[in-house]
């Protein structure tokens, strides 16, 4: 597909929108044609890297499918025209997506240079944000079980679905969006048979910390509230082993659980899922670990294959455990006995709404699940907007604020993002501040809906409930919010000549690897602030890693 097409002497000019589509997919093709074309071009024509910019998120499975659907958004927004009606030797049609009319901020307000958002698979938050921090010199260091790894050098911004941590290194911005919860998960009937914690529906957080450290582990151990085992009016589990899951390291539900527990669910030495055999050894194999906000794993296999343990926790599913009755315990033995967690917008958008599927996978016949109470309060809308759910979060997109740069006149850094990349994912982008500063609201062309609209209904169809004034009451308005201040935001990179740091590439000052640098997209990223805080009002909450202590 290209510009301009010829077919028996006439002449075919595509229209914009379809136009802009054939560009954000066909890179592909223009690379390949980039090859033809060397051997065609004339004297003096240059074979360069893109003018606009494909900017590539990484990181949270929570945030994945919910990203790309706001990517779609920002992709088919209209941008500067690229092609040339009638090309000639003094306006020629350029093959690199650079402007042939500059965008104006009244027909081209949400991505002026036709940028493309795209997302890789999703590795975990903690992954994410590891390898944005990993885009500079961090990266030849870079390590995973003591061993050395290789890092994508691509990453623009990371996807994640947890908080900052003090182990975050300094020169990060996370930019809070959306609300989730997190809750325990089970399993309510297994192939139409009741589950041992059927009746189980409500939690303590001491008792949610007593099963992933081992306290407990049988479910007529626990029963709703905290009561206890025989106390009048108790509702508890039945005679059965706990079968503890957890997610991966890395994984941003993982870690908002193990902020909540006080301490890591996923370690391997944590003493669950223990068993004692014949000759009266007991045995604790750890936890098993699977993929997060998914139960397509929950399975003998979590604790057979090499990605679940390998052989250090077979014995677990094998006859020796007397659990299953001297035979070797069947994935419904499994299901009926297990507690995980899950992301109560994943949940929702993959569990609740199609029942017979849950995380990415059919549910046998028979076979129900719940994301069940914690301490007393219900997980619903409301609850996690009024701050009520005792494991609620944000989602953030995490970008780099150009402060770790040079860092002290250390050579460890991490390069400040691109002003394309702010204008997609900054306090002050696409995503946080889609009326740009203006009073009324900005009409998406393609709909007829406004991009606020679009993009708050896009977070309410994959489960979550975007940020705005109405949060504390429990609802989701077009109210927008001061979104705090940071030392340095979004405005410093695009508005300021000298700023801490310029790595002459990537840095500030307009020398960004695309064609349009910081000075251009500033005035496409126009604000309102709070008259008492002078803090910039929009969708998102804003924090940053700048006092971390490590570099």
């Amino acid at each position: 597909m290209g510009l301009l097409s010829s077919r028996a002497g006439k002449r075919r000019v595509l229209g914009l929108r379809a136009l802009r589509r054939a560009l954000g997919v066909g890179g592909s093709l223009a690379g390949a044609g980039a090859i033809m074309l060397a051997f065609s071009l004339p004297a003096g024509a240059t074979v360069t890297g893109p003018a606009n910019s494909t900017l590539i998120g990484s990181g949270s499975s929570t945030t994945y499918y919910m990203m790309q659907g706001i990517d779609t958004l920002f992709n088919d927004a209209p941008g500067c025209q690229q092609f040339v009606p009638f090309p000639s030797a003094t306006t020629p049609q350029n093959l690199d997506y650079s402007c042939s009319q500059p965008p104006t901020s009244a027909a081209n307000p949400e991505n002026p240079y036709n940028d493309i958002s795209v997302q890789e698979a999703p590795l975990g938050s903690s992954s994410g944000i590891a390898q944005l921090e990993d885009q500079g010199s961090h990266g030849p260091t870079a390590t995973s079980g003591g061993a050395s790894i290789n890092v994508a050098d691509n990453i623009s911004y990371a996807r994640s679905s947890r908080a900052l941590k003090s182990s975050d290194l300094e020169g990060l911005n996370f930019v809070g969006y959306a609300q989730d919860g997190v809750s325990w998960f089970h399993y309510l009937t297994v192939g139409g048979v009741a589950t041992p914690s059927n009746q189980v529906n409500d939690l303590t957080k001491a008792q949610l910390q007593g099963i992933w450290n081992g306290t407990y582990t049988n479910w007529d151990q626990l029963c709703n509230g905290g009561a206890a085992p025989g106390s009048t009016g108790a509702v508890c589990g039945n005679n059965a082993p706990i079968v503890v899951f957890s997610a991966q390291e890395g994984s941003g539900t993982q870690g908002t659980w193990a902020t909540y527990l006080g301490y890591d669910p996923s370690a391997a030495g944590n003493p669950v899922n223990c068993y004692t055999n014949a000759k009266g050894k007991n045995t604790c194999v750890g936890p098993a670990v699977v993929f997060e906000n998914e139960d397509a794993q929950i399975r003998t296999t979590a604790f057979t294959s090499p990605l679940g343990g390998g052989t250090s926790q077979a014995s677990f599913v094998s006859k020796s455990n007397p659990d299953w009755g001297g035979k070797k315990a069947t994935n419904a033995n499994i299901e009926s006995d297990a507690v995980f967690f899950f992301s109560y917008g994943r949940y929702q958008h993959q569990c609740a709404i199609k029942k017979t599927e849950c995380g990415g996978s059919p549910l046998g016949k028979g076979t129900t699940n719940a994301l069940p109470n914690v301490n007393g309060v219900t997980l619903s809308e409301a609850t996690i907007l009024e701050g009520l759910w005792p494991i609620d979060r944000y989602l953030y997109n995490v970008y780099s604020n150009g402060y770790n740069y040079n860092l002290n006149g250390s050579t460890t850094y991490i390069p400040p993002s691109s002003a394309a990349t702010l204008n997609y994912v900054s306090e002050l982008g696409f995503i946080c501040n889609p009326n740009k500063g203006g009073s009324a609201n900005i009409v998406d062309p393609n709909t007829g809906a406004s991009y606020l609209s679009e993009l708050q209904s896009t977070m309410l169809n994959f489960g979550f409930y975007p940020l705005s004034a109405g949060s504390s009451s429990g609802v989701v308005n077009q109210t927008p919010i001061d979104e705090g201040s940071v030392p340095h935001p979004a405005s410093a990179m695009l508005g300021a000549g000298t700023v801490d740091g310029n790595n002459g590439t990537g840095g500030y000052n307009g020398t960004t690897p695309s064609l349009y640098g910081y000075s251009n997209y500033q005035p496409f990223d126009a604000y309102t602030t709070n008259t008492s805080t002078g803090d910039p009002m929009g969708y998102c909450l804003t924090y940053t890693t700048d006092s971390n202590p490590g570099t």
